[in-house]
């Protein structure tokens, strides 16, 4: 799995994504995250593809 879908409060988005990022980089883990305003929701995607699994605990 290359993809992780995280869940966040309507216009956090933004702030969501940068958290991910950070985490996932701190792991060694890279990728980028797809950011729809409002939605209450972010899909950070990961450049190899078992990464995803490594970022759910």
């Amino acid at each position: 799995m290359n993809k992780v879908v995280l869940l966040c409060r309507p216009g956090f988005e933004k702030e969501c994504a940068a958290e991910i990022t950070d985490k996932a980089g701190q792991r060694e883990i890279f990728g980028f995250a797809r950011v729809k305003e409002n939605a209450g929701y972010v899909i950070y995607e990961c450049y190899q593809p078992d990464d995803g699994d490594k970022l759910i605990p």
